[in-house]
């Protein structure tokens, strides 16, 4: 498994190369976020509001966090 962070004009974009389903927890100036797999149609009482998901990409998964993360921890 391998996490590969990259800074961009609208956030930081977090890829994660795996086989294998995981969630992403990012931590920014204290606050947690949880980005699950999944899509539009999947359940989670995680959240309060609308989920952002894990896209699948050929090699494992990505999501783009809007603000630059001080820790990023990969759930399997």
């Amino acid at each position: 498994m391998h996490v590969e962070t990259r800074r961009q004009e609208n956030g930081t974009l977090i890829r994660v190369k795996t086989g294998q389903e995981v969630a992403v927890a990012v931590y920014t100036d204290e606050k947690e976020r949880i980005y699950l797999p999944g899509g539009e149609g999947a359940d989670s009482t995680y959240y309060n509001e609308d989920p952002t998901f894990l896209a699948e990409t050929e090699n494992g998964y990505a999501v783009l966090h809007p603000e630059i993360p001080d820790n990023v921890q990969v759930i399997n």
